[in-house]
């Protein structure tokens, strides 16, 4: 990169926002230090904040408005607007991207630092630890990453059935938001942004965990989507709901995906190599092979069964996908 100051796109998706605490968020991102950013609000459909966040934006020649007229959900607010950029915003020089929520806050040294590390390590994407606050600002832990028990090294065969990647946190390289959207139809039903950009990340060139906290994650009450302290014990099958329907389509979904990517060039050899044996655990239907597919991705995560067992259990058998959901 020519320019000593790394270029950063920032794609914030936006949904009937508090204004005070969306602004207080966009101030965070203003923020950054040691960085050029432009800042694009993408507007999940109609609402009546729209004349403030226009205001907002007209505030700062760095601040760009995205509105959508019907509503998208986030995930698709998040790629829609990461389309958006690519299209319509081109950069003459090497880029990075990231994803902002509407009401978190970053501290400063979060894009740059992220960045750093992102060419040190040499990898597609990197994501970092953050701090996990209540709306009022209590903390509620130091750590997201011990709060929720995440594996950092999960490979892509586990890295399938859970995230371990918060999207306000990660930075991309320009070559990953192009797959995301090339790659966009593909994308199980279900997943959210960061899962996508994650699992495609580690497929290709890796994704890193940094371990020092980058920002404040704001947990409210009525968040469908976040964090979440590690769950109690379970019993060993998961109580699985017999809905194989929901359940195939899941799997279906996922061997697709996989499918494509056994083709692409830019999988590493050894993501290959999981992929292939992924490949096979999907292949199989219904309910009793699924309890089967527990027993081998057990020797994959220390034999945490019954945590895989309510992983699994959630994403194959819930009717009501996470990116339909609100309450961001």
């Amino acid at each position: 990169m020519n320019d000593p100051l790394p270029s950063i796109d920032v794609v914030m998706a936006v949904y009937q926002p508090d204004i005070p605490r969306l602004r207080a968020q966009v101030a965070s991102i203003l923020s950054q230090a040691d960085v050029r950013i432009r800042v694009f609000v993408c507007v999940d459909g109609p609402m009546q904040q729209l004349p403030e966040i226009e205001r907002m934006t007209e505030e700062d020649e760095r601040l760009f408005l995205v509105a959508f007229e019907e509503w998208r959900g986030a995930a698709d607010t998040f790629l829609s607007g990461l389309e958006h950029v690519l299209k319509v915003a081109p950069s003459p020089d090497e880029r990075c991207f990231a994803f902002a929520d509407q009401d978190d806050l970053w501290f400063s040294n979060k894009l740059v630092s992220s960045v750093a590390e992102l060419r040190a390590q040499g990898v597609s994407a990197v994501h970092t630890d953050a701090q996990v606050m209540k709306s009022d600002g209590t903390v509620i832990a130091q750590s997201v990453f011990s709060f929720e028990g995440r594996d950092l090294e999960p490979g892509v065969k586990r890295l399938f059935f859970r995230n371990n990647a918060t999207g306000m946190t990660m930075v991309l390289r320009e070559s990953l938001a192009r797959a995301l959207l090339a790659l966009h139809d593909l994308r199980p039903r279900g997943w959210m942004h960061d899962h996508f950009a994650a699992f495609l990340a580690q497929a290709g060139a890796g994704l890193w965990a940094m371990r020092t906290p980058t920002a404040s994650y704001i947990q409210h009450e009525d968040n469908t989507i976040g964090a979440r302290e590690r769950p109690a014990q379970l019993g060993a099958s998961g109580n699985f709901r017999k809905d194989e329907g929901t359940t195939d389509r899941y799997l279906r979904e996922g061997a697709q995906l996989i499918g494509h990517l056994l083709e692409a060039e830019w999988v590493s050899p050894a993501s290959r190599n999981e992929l292939v044996e992924l490949y096979g655990i999907l292949t199989r239907r219904g309910i009793a092979e699924a309890l089967v597919c527990l027993d081998e991705l057990a020797e994959l995560t220390r034999n945490r069964r019954p945590l895989l067992a309510r992983l699994l259990w959630v994403k194959l058998t819930s009717h009501q996908w996470p990116d339909t959901q609100r309450g961001r």
